[in-house]
């Protein structure tokens, strides 16, 4: 479902927003609800040329293996081919986004099977099987997040670990570390993008970057 706000009628306004409603599900990815606005003169807008572009999606797969709760972009000076209705080119595109405990879940399931970490409210918390003395065990980690030294990757940082009640000794969570990370991955997104802040507020994992749409030649 899209919606495109700030539009009606044939306006080259509903036309432009139409154009880029249209390409989000294979641009970005299919989504339970899309909001779209543009802004831009009728010429430039009729030429398929818009100053700016807001999009807000609700559920959006962004990738066969993960869902995100909410995404918002604001790009500029995209340039969408009217023929094609392709976006060819966007200058400047900021993206935020927030996931929840459950789709978090469901994209550790297939890409870090048998490790779980929880959200709470201002922090995350690892459990990874470890070994301890010789003994297997599980370790239960508390951390937080931080964009990786990779484009589009995000790391756990880990504060302290405990197996019971005993601390988990550096090493140890250092491995365990290991395993988890990086603990999401969006490098291999239809579009582009570098993380520059990850958090964990209320409950949820946001993060906020910039992202390609189009050639950025």
């Amino acid at each position: 479902m899209v919606c495109l706000a700030g539009c009606g009628g044939n306006s080259p306004r509903t036309v432009a927003a139409h154009k880029i409603a249209n390409v989000l599900p294979e641009t970005i990815g299919p989504a339970k609800h899309y909001d779209v606005h543009v802004d831009g003169d009728a010429f430039a807008l009729g030429r398929g040329h818009i100053k700016n572009v807001t999009i807000d999606g609700d559920d959006v797969r962004i990738a066969p293996d993960l869902t995100i709760n909410r995404l918002h972009i604001d790009a500029t000076d995209l340039s969408v081919n009217k023929e094609t209705h392709q976006v060819e080119h966007a200058g400047r595109v900021d993206f935020s986004c927030a996931l929840g405990q459950l789709n978090l879940d469901r994209y550790l399931a297939k890409n870090r099977p048998g490790l779980s970490v929880k959200i709470r409210w201002t922090d995350l918390q690892a459990i990874v099987p470890v070994s301890a003395l010789g003994i297997e065990t599980t370790a239960r980690i508390e951390g937080t997040l931080a964009p990786s030294a990779s484009p589009g990757k995000v790391d756990f940082v880990p504060n302290a670990g405990q197996v019971g009640p005993v601390p988990v000794p550096k090493r140890l969570v250092e491995l365990a570390t290991d395993k988890l990370n990086p603990v999401i991955d969006l490098s291999t997104l239809r579009f582009p993008v570098t993380i520059r802040s990850a958090q964990v507020d209320t409950g949820r994992l946001y993060l906020r970057g910039t992202a390609t749409l189009g050639s950025t030649e």
